[in-house]
């Protein structure tokens, strides 16, 4: 028996990084199997998001009583790309006020200034591009994480990969992961939540991404995929030892996924330390990215 609506819409507010084959310098991908999809990209690749975790809660909150509104519901099954578009109109209105304080910020270049804040400008004309994926279609298979300890109880909807048109609003991640010690981090790829939805009997997908999509590069891991890259690390078959530059290349992942986690926005580690206090007088706000 199915759990799951044939529609089943999805909001990322997790973390959220493009990886980047070194050898053919392109993102990896995967194919598209028995099944439809409608994407929404928050920001476009190689770009971070700047969301304040406040509107991360107060959108999903509008967006569950959208799907309480029965001409809203139709619309969502008559048109998903009219219903997704009404969506987008109410995402722009959250970045008024974060574009004008992140022009400040590249303006002054002072402490608290972050190269980063001005790629996202910069590329914010491609901001909230759709796309529509049907079966054999190619993908970029962005890895999404979050760290267990500090983000999964942050708020009530932030730092979660949401089915928000199933009965009790369920996390993604903890479906597919399960409950998790909070001392581990979760990784799970655009493929695997895919995979899994069709399995439940999913047969379109509305992927509301609204986590940054930095550019990560490594070369080739041995693993198929870098969710098979576990931060424990099982022991190898001594027959089977993988190369030095395997060995590497997995370290180099685990310590970008490290860096990911730790910083208070979601970035890599910054080479100076941001300021604790904020100047006096000052209304600018702290964002955190979405990664």
């Amino acid at each position: 028996m199915n759990t799951y609506p044939e529609i089943a819409i999805i909001l990322v507010t997790s973390h959220g990084t493009v990886t980047i084959n070194k050898n053919t310098q392109q993102p990896y991908t995967f194919i598209m199997p028995n099944i439809s999809m409608t994407l929404l990209n928050a920001v476009t690749p190689g770009v971070c998001n700047f969301w304040d975790t406040d509107d991360t809660n107060d959108f999903t909150e509008k967006l569950l009583k959208k799907l309480k509104d029965k001409e809203e519901v139709e619309l969502l099954k008559d048109n998903p790309n009219a219903f997704i578009n009404s969506l987008i109109q109410i995402l722009k209105e959250y970045d008024i006020k974060m574009i004008k304080d992140l022009y400040t910020n590249t303006k002054n270049k002072d402490d608290d200034y972050d190269p980063d804040e001005s790629q996202f400008i910069y590329h914010y004309d491609k901001s909230y591009s759709v796309r529509s994926y049907s079966e054999g279609d190619t993908v970029i298979n962005k890895e999404y994480s979050r760290n267990n300890r500090n983000e999964q109880n942050e708020s009530a909807w932030n730092f979660k990969i949401l089915l928000v048109n199933k009965l009790g609003v369920p996390d993604v991640i903890r479906e597919i992961r399960g409950r998790n010690n909070q001392d581990v981090s979760s990784y799970i790829s655009f493929e695997e939540i895919i995979n899994y939805l069709k399995n439940d009997g999913v047969k379109h997908v509305i992927f509301l991404d609204l986590s940054c999509s930095n550019f990560v590069e490594t070369i080739p891991p041995k693993q198929s995929s870098l969710a098979d890259i576990d931060d424990e690390g099982d022991e190898s078959d001594k027959n089977n030892q993988p190369s030095e530059e395997i060995v590497a290349n997995t370290r180099k992942i685990r310590s970008i996924r490290r860096n990911i986690l730790k910083t208070a926005k979601g970035g890599r580690k910054k080479q100076k330390q941001r300021r604790t206090k904020r100047r006096k007088n000052t209304k600018r706000r702290k964002y955190k990215r979405l990664k």
